[in-house]
């Protein structure tokens, strides 16, 4: 086994530095390297008519002369899980495309059997280099080479950079933004979409930004909303993501569809990740993978055509949605992950409005003035959260939460008075009976612990009965709320005494 520490196989390296080859010659090369070793064989064989079929070995080194293969990761942790990956001089990036690396093998012998070739892709594994991914924010992986903002230029591509997604937009230095008969891209975005507030423009701007930088993760997903009406623009912008990304760049999962392993497996090496037609009738039971992808942390993958493997997501996920669902994680380690977009404008279909998602969201001139102008927004880490994306999250928090509707509706906060603990988790249980809501909280201790956790009412003591019992402070009981009246209330308080 080689050396696992990281290191450049410089005569490949400088080979595709110097001189980019297409697939087509590489396979040109595999094909003869082959057919050479082969009649090497015939002519030292006794039979001159012989089947000469390369030996497994023989296939193994003629793949690691002319082909630079690798385990990628962060750290040795993630090299022993990775999958095998290859430099591909064509796009410029490292692939695992599997049906393309069997084709590779089947290249330099086309008699080898399937269960020879899944023992050369493991011979491979083995010998092949161990690589750190490249996920520096100043590196981003275009159409036409790696730009390096720091330094301000293009860069060829190179196997020295470690990158396994790129968008397909090419880098254009002289980008200017085009004009169109009655549209235009910049008012469109501010006025329109982000109705001209600074933080809604800054936000949509580095949702760009993290779709072209594809490569490195800002640990944050974003959800377009509109008013369940339709005609907004929704639509629109989701389409633009996927022409900066390129055909074939992005991966197609709902919100529910991330704990299901063969829809997940479609996630790996894509710059962007769109959910549409999100049903919000439909909760989310699960977010962890979710979770994790959102923010580049290891996810398993299983894919059916080959073993399990670990990997780490720097894609962008978006989802389309007419309202937030329901979250079974109504915690913040999950509303931190989402930033929403509002879509707040409703438009009416005419032949003019076609030409916009038709025509002007495909333009060359277009995405590569969004690209040029999107490489230079600033992102501190994570993306922004705007005021009226932290407002929307907030109230879906509480609709997700039968809880925090129950404090948010039912508990007020005052001056002065109190309400006895096990008065106030009978309430809560009398609200729960009315609102038909499943008891989330069966005792009262589950239901003390929340309210220490999740509010800010403070507890203290008070005499009752010749007794001091636990009390919250500061607090009445809305009687008006239409699920709780105040014969509710003298009913729960005098059976208390």
């Amino acid at each position: 086994m080689k050396n696992i520490t990281p290191k450049l196989d410089q005569k490949l390296i400088d080979k595709f530095n110097n001189s980019p080859i297409s697939l087509t010659y590489l396979k040109s090369i595999l094909r003869n390297d082959g057919h050479e070793r082969r009649q090497l064989l015939k002519d030292k064989s006794d039979k001159k008519d012989k089947n000469i079929i390369l030996p497994m070995r023989t296939v193994t080194n003629i793949l690691e002369d002319h082909i630079i293969w690798a385990v990628l990761g962060n750290d040795k942790e993630d090299w022993q899980k990775s999958a095998l990956y290859f430099y591909n001089p064509e796009s410029g990036i490292y692939e695992k495309n599997t049906l393309l690396i069997e084709e590779l093998i089947n290249t330099v012998e086309p008699q080898i059997t399937d269960r020879n070739i899944k023992e050369v892709k493991s011979k491979l594994r083995i010998e092949s280099e161990r690589k750190f991914l490249t996920n520096k924010p100043d590196l981003y992986a275009l159409g036409n080479g790696v730009f390096d903002a720091k330094n301000h230029k293009l860069l060829a591509y190179s196997p020295k950079y470690v990158f396994t997604s790129k968008i397909a937009v090419n880098y254009n230095p002289d980008a200017q933004e085009p004009k169109f008969n009655n549209w235009s891209f910049s008012k469109w975005i501010n006025e329109d979409i982000a109705e001209n507030k600074e933080d809604k423009i800054k936000l949509i701007w580095q949702t760009f930004k993290a779709v072209i930088n594809s490569n490195y993760s800002y640990h944050s997903s974003v959800f377009l909303l509109d008013n369940a009406n339709g005609s907004a623009g929704k639509g629109t912008f989701e389409q633009l993501l996927q022409n900066i990304a390129g055909k074939n760049n992005y991966a197609s999962i709902k919100l529910n569809q991330f704990e299901k392993d063969a829809v997940l497996a479609t996630i790996v090496n894509k710059p962007l990740v769109i959910g549409d037609d999100n049903d919000p009738k439909k909760p989310i039971d699960s977010s962890e993978n979710f979770k994790s992808a959102a923010t580049g942390d290891t996810i398993v993958i299983n894919d059916k055509f080959e073993k399990v493997y670990s990997y780490k997501p720097t894609c962008l996920i978006v989802q389309s949605l007419n309202e937030l669902p329901k979250f079974k994680d109504n915690t913040g380690a999950n509303y931190r992950r989402i930033r929403v977009i509002k879509f707040n404008k409703h438009y009416i279909e005419n032949a003019d409005n076609r030409k916009i998602k038709d025509e002007y969201i495909y333009n060359k001139e277009l995405l590569e003035w969004i690209v040029k102008k999107a490489i230079d927004v600033k992102i501190d880490g994570v993306m922004i959260h705007t005021k009226e994306s932290n407002e929307i999250l907030e109230q879906n928090k509480i609709d997700s939460d039968p809880f925090l509707q129950f404090v948010n509706e039912i508990i007020i906060p005052t001056n002065h008075g109190y309400k006895f603990q096990d008065t106030t988790y009978q309430v809560y249980k009398r609200w729960f009976e009315v609102t038909g809501h499943k008891l989330g909280l069966e005792t009262d201790r589950e239901f003390n612990k929340r309210i220490r956790k999740d509010t800010d009412i403070k507890q203290g003591r008070r005499w009752r009965d010749n007794h001091k019992l636990q009390v919250w402070l500061n607090i009445e009981f809305n009687t008006y709320s239409g699920n709780i009246n105040e014969v509710d209330i003298k009913d729960i308080e005098r059976t208390r005494k």
